[in-house]
């Protein structure tokens, strides 16, 4: 097999039986210097290469490759495909679009998780469901028993790697062109890659800057592999195992250690929403997480900061009864964000006008959790500005057509806060600031309402919003002492970013690693 004695994460040797799936990136995985594996959905999936810190950094800072074959599908086609998915999840999957990805819960008739995959749409009557560690598929075919649908549900010849980290997307672009690259957040398309049939999409384990390919034939693994660690050599690509500390850092679950079947959604923080059951979808487990909804719950899965010095653990070596080195469970941050904060706070900052406000752990308002604010004008008077990374599945061309000559093709509209949601307000980076109503900060400014005496010429980039964010006198002021905000100076890249659903974590690795803690707060709920 290999001449390198393969290990568990707990420093135990592993056996390697052969009822045990290997991917078919396996053998590429022990060339890159893969030191440990565990059992993932019956296969082997890669836990650590050499370092754990360092594998965490270069997935922030770089780009990575990720052997997750134990991703596997359950395959759901035929005349019924539509409605025996939606029986077996109670998210709402009537928008869901061919080409879209959807985070969903599996549930059971009593309400528990049976899985929490990504759904794929690749057809009006075909659905991938990319599992996490569990026997799915046995429950998908029990339920087709007794469904009396037309659907037929396989397991197809799909292995997944995972490409992620900031360098991805240039990465990407140069394997698959402009389409792929430029793929929205958990959508998916087919592509071809020197012959080799693919599924890609935007979707990720990291809360990077990510994508997923989905390899459609296990005997083009190591071909594959080659061509992505090629290309990706001058952006210094490397293979690591996923980051559990990055996944904790970015909100994301993990089916098995953060909820099993004995849990329902309304148990774990942040499920809550994909329980959607104002219709009459026919759902396995609506009764009974109806009845959890009025009822209510005894026990909940939330998150939990603490200070002081980073935890560590002690495992006992039984062999010589020596204890391990400690291993801390997470990246620790190396300055306390407080201090940081006072640092930014002080030094006489009469106006925040041309500032991003980002919401810290302590506000809890779901209007502003995890959102980025630009600031556009603030006096003694009060405060206004826009949530920048809070895009709408609705360009601009379909909700405001008479605007959409400003900003680019295919742009999406913004939830620019909860005031006047109805009033679109529109930032732009003007070539002469004059021609700004209110100018934020060099030459970003608003548009005045009435577009048409803006010389289309002056407008550089445009962005239009859907309402906006507003203080009353002292309000921001008060927010500010509670610690509700982060403050920082704006960019024009920040007001812009390619990547808007990631801007709250971009800035704060900007910041430094003092923030790091802060990035353990779940994303904006309506993204995926």
């Amino acid at each position: 097999m290999t001449d390198r004695e393969p290990r568990l994460n707990d420093g135990f040797t592993f056996y390697f039986a052969s009822w045990y799936k290997k991917s078919p990136y396996f053998s590429r995985t022990v060339e890159a210097g893969c030191t440990s594996w565990d059992l993932y959905n019956h296969m082997l999936i890669p836990t650590l290469y050499d370092d754990d810190v360092a594998e965490y950094w270069h997935l922030l800072e770089h780009v990575t490759l990720w052997d997750v074959a134990v991703e596997r599908q359950v395959e759901i086609a035929g005349p019924d495909a539509a409605r025996f998915t939606q029986l077996l999840t109670p998210r709402d999957l009537s928008a869901c679009e061919v080409g879209q990805c959807k985070y969903v819960v599996l549930c059971a008739p009593d309400g528990g998780i049976v899985n929490d995959p990504i759904l794929l749409r690749l057809g009006q009557d075909r659905f991938w469901l990319s599992l996490a560690d569990s026997d799915a598929l046995l429950y998908a075919l029990g339920v087709q028993a007794f469904a009396g649908l037309d659907v037929e549900i396989r397991e197809p010849d799909v292995s997944p790697l995972q490409v992620q980290g900031p360098k991805s997307k240039p990465l990407i672009r140069k394997l698959f062109g402009d389409v792929i690259a430029d793929l929205r957040y958990y959508r998916c398309a087919e592509a071809q890659l020197d012959g080799i049939s693919l599924v890609v999409s935007r979707t990720g384990w990291s809360g990077e800057v990510g994508y997923e390919l989905y390899l459609r034939d296990a005997a083009r693994g190591t071909e594959l592999w080659d061509r992505v660690m090629s290309a990706g050599e001058e952006f210094r690509i490397r293979a690591i195992a996923p980051s559990d500390q990055r996944r904790m850092e970015a909100g994301i679950f993990n089916y098995g250690n953060d909820m099993d079947v004995t849990n329902n959604p309304f148990e774990v923080t942040g499920l809550e929403r994909l329980v959607e059951l104002d219709n009459d979808h026919r759902v396995v487990a609506r009764a009974a997480l109806q009845r959890v909804a009025a009822e209510g719950v005894r026990k909940k899965l939330v998150g939990v900061r603490l200070g002081g010095a980073p935890l560590t653990m002690w495992l006992e070596d039984f062999c010589s009864r020596r204890r391990s080195s400690p291993s801390p469970s997470g990246i620790p941050p190396r300055q306390s964000p407080r201090h940081r904060r006072a640092r930014l706070h002080d030094g006489g900052m009469g106006t925040l006008t041309g500032h991003l406000l980002l919401s810290n752990a302590s506000l809890f308002d779901p209007s502003f959790r995890r959102t980025v604010v630009l600031i556009g004008h603030h006096d003694e008077e009060g405060a206004v500005g826009v949530v920048l990374n809070r895009p709408f599945e609705v360009t601009v061309d379909e909700a405001v057509p008479s605007l959409a000559e400003l900003v680019r093709e295919g742009e999406a509209l913004f939830h620019g806060g909860p005031v006047q949601p109805e009033a679109a307000v529109v930032v732009v980076d003007f070539e002469d600031p004059s021609e700004a109503s209110v100018v934020a900060f060099d030459s970003i400014g608003f548009l005045a309402e009435e577009a048409d005496r803006v010389d289309l010429g002056t407008i550089r980039r445009a962005r239009v919003f859907a309402g906006y964010s507003g203080w009353g006198p002292g309000q921001l002021e008060a927010e500010l002492e509670e610690e509700a905000w982060i403050v920082t100076p704006a960019r024009r890249e920040d007001v812009f970013h390619d990547e808007p659903e990631r801007l709250w974590d971009a800035v704060l690795t900007r910041l430094g690693p003092g923030y790091a803690i802060l990035r353990t707060m779940p994303f904006d709920p309506s993204a995926n």
